[in-house]
């Protein structure tokens, strides 16, 4: 699809942000549901379930972006069948319908069977209720994601290319060429390559659910020349001087000359050289981030 998913709360999600926020409690977002029925989504939609549900899956990862009011989501959906989803919703812990999405012709996206599917969301609320919201994520996703975003905010997504380079090393020259066959920019991609290879081969070396994704985001939609603080989750204690924190970046169509690195206990600053040198209609300087828990 072309049009962006846009997040739309409803009523019932409104009324929980009140209730969370008078009582001083957090609101729990913990569940995704996608349904083959589609409809004129609305802000302060009256509905309190999304109809004709097709599949459900755990939020996998999230985050709060407060400099910008921005709430994320992450999910990796493994559909058994092919699916065809007209509409999505964002429920509670409690079970209470947060926030849809749906459009009344066509459809939002389709799923495959043995294709992991990486459905990355963002919607835009008051800081009020920011503070409030707390996502609840599935632990077994972790490694997936740590991996799959920094894959996914490449100018070439392909949810196939990472179980591919999962399953055997001899596949990657593959996927170059296939790549290269669409994009006619084996180079870059290549890099782009090599690097995920050795990312992949690095966390399969460590015990248990680590990797643990600790927060992600974007650096900047136009990051020019300079340095940047990605700051530490309010509310948080982790001490980003202890080598277990790493943080991770991804460009887009651009290429970064040079990236700097320097900790400090609330925070990480990032010096940012983006090169204009692969340039073209859909290139941007957009720059993202994932930090993450690398040992216990």
């Amino acid at each position: 699809m072309s049009e962006p998913i846009k997040l739309k709360i409803t009523r019932a999600g409104l009324g929980a942000c009140f209730d969370a926020r008078v009582n001083g409690i957090d609101l729990k977002l913990k569940t995704m549901k996608f349904s083959s029925e589609g409809f004129e989504s609305v802000s302060n939609d009256e509905r309190t379930s999304l109809p004709n549900v097709v599949y459900e899956s755990m939020v996998a990862s999230g985050g709060i972006e407060m400099g910008s009011n921005t709430l994320r989501i992450f999910s990796v959906i493994d559909a058994p069948v092919e699916l065809i989803v007209r509409s999505l919703a964002i429920y509670t812990e409690d079970g209470v319908l947060f926030a849809i999405a749906s459009v009344p012709q066509g459809h939002l996206f389709r799923f495959f069977p043995q294709v992991s599917f990486v459905l990355s969301l963002g919607m835009t609320l008051s800081t009020g209720f920011l503070e409030n919201i707390q996502i609840v994520t599935d632990e077994n996703s972790a490694l997936a994601m740590a991996l799959i975003s920094q894959h996914e905010s490449s100018a070439n997504p392909h949810p196939q290319y990472q179980n591919q380079l999962n399953d055997h090393q001899d596949q990657i020259d593959d996927i170059v060429l296939y790549v290269d066959g669409i994009h006619n920019r084996v180079g870059a991609l290549e890099t782009l390559t090599n690097g995920l290879v050795d990312q992949l081969n690095q966390l399969q070396t460590q015990v248990g659910v680590f990797p643990r994704i600790i927060m992600a985001g974007v650096v900047g939609h136009n990051s020019g020349d300079g340095w940047y603080d990605i700051m530490r989750p309010q509310g948080k204690t982790y001490d980003f001087t202890d080598p277990k924190y790493a943080i991770v970046t991804s460009h887009e169509a651009r290429s970064l000359d040079a990236r700097i690195v320097r900790r400090h206990v609330d925070k990480f600053s990032l010096y940012i050289n983006v090169s204009d040198y692969y340039s073209g209609g859909d290139n941007t300087r957009r720059v993202n981030y994932v930090v993450i828990q690398i040992a216990p």
